[in-house]
């Protein structure tokens, strides 16, 4: 599977939970920003599995701060 086909697949794994914290990839991330998951803070490369993972990681960030959000409205 080639980086642009699974990029895609991450934007419909985004759509699919976007009420799980991945609504802002979904609304507000280009191409480039999914394709930066493929490469670390210094540059290298990351696998698939790495950059999947990343990606779950920043979803499950984003649900967090929404649910600490919505537990401190008054």
């Amino acid at each position: 599977m080639t980086q642009a086909q699974t990029i895609e697949e991450m934007k419909a794994w985004c759509l699919e939970n976007y009420t799980n914290g991945a609504d802002t990839m979904a609304e507000c991330w280009s191409t480039s920003d999914f394709a930066d998951l493929f490469t670390d803070m210094d540059g290298q490369p990351q696998t698939t599995a790495q950059a999947w993972d990343l990606l779950k990681q920043l979803a499950g960030v984003y649900s967090e701060r929404q649910a600490d959000a919505r537990n401190s409205a008054f």
